[in-house]
């Protein structure tokens, strides 16, 4: 892992994963009203079903400069069949150049050693990067660590430490910050804060995002909305004061590099 970041300022990515239905709530009502960039992990196979996006709706996302569409699985798996099917389904509904995309590990199955030993093989499937949750903290824990670093310790903890923060630089892969139902606000915009702070990217895995009483609200991978809308509200402030970008989760792999 490379010691200093390339990043001119915070980078800030939202990945979203499977293609859940609210994901396109989440999109009209925040995201493109405030202009926030996103990506969307589609697991294919499972478009049209009941509770995820439609094709319609899909095609609506792809066609935002400001959105990401990228791969899931067909059938939420990390092997090269179903990979392979996912690359044929979403380029078959959607304008993917060259076939080439981006990857959101399911269940964060691949590791990064794992991507970095079988890069060229990943690469010659047409994946621009992979996606994963391969990071030495629990979630809980990932999101606490502002309240430990002194002034004087941060960049260095933050750099060697803190994967979320960072990349691994050295090949296809980027690591993200789950966002759980018990994840606090003050926590999601602590770790955005000291990615402006350290001039790192940090990209915030969120699975669904719903509204208290709706079906899995209480569920562990399951987001308030209200609290998903303040999260949003500070980020546009940041951007506006200059501290950070909101990105797609390609174009901060690409800057990263």
């Amino acid at each position: 892992m490379q010691e200093e970041s390339n990043f001119k300022k915070g980078t800030v990515v939202l990945s979203f994963d499977d293609g859940n239905a609210d994901d396109f709530r989440l999109y009209e009502t925040i995201l493109s009203k405030h202009k926030i960039s996103a990506t969307f992990n589609i697991e294919s196979g499972a478009i049209g079903q009941p509770g995820r996006l439609t094709r319609e709706q899909l095609s609506i996302l792809h066609s935002d400069p400001l959105m990401e569409i990228a791969g899931h699985g067909y059938s939420h798996k990390n092997d090269d069949a179903d990979i392979r099917k996912d690359i044929e389904t979403l380029s078959g509904w959607l304008d993917i150049p060259d076939g080439k995309i981006g990857f959101a590990s399911p269940n964060s199955g691949m590791k990064n050693k794992f991507i970095a030993d079988n890069e060229a093989h990943l690469r010659a499937m047409g994946l621009i990067y992979v996606r994963t949750n391969d990071n030495p903290y629990p979630s809980k824990r990932h999101l606490e660590i502002q309240n430990e670093l002194t002034e004087q310790k941060a960049r260095e903890y933050v750099i060697r430490n803190v994967p979320q923060l960072t990349y691994c630089f050295n090949g296809l892969c980027i690591n993200s910050a789950v966002v759980l139902h018990t994840t606090e606000v003050n926590d999601l915009t602590g770790l955005a804060d000291l990615a402006a702070k350290e001039k790192a990217c940090v990209v915030f895995l969120f699975h669904r995002v719903k509204m208290p009483g709706e079906n899995q609200y209480d569920d562990e991978y399951s987001y308030d909305y209200h609290q998903f809308a303040e999260f949003a509200e500070h980020l546009v402030r940041q951007r506006q004061r200059g501290a950070i970008d909101i990105l797609t989760t390609k174009q901060a792999f690409l800057m990263g590099k």
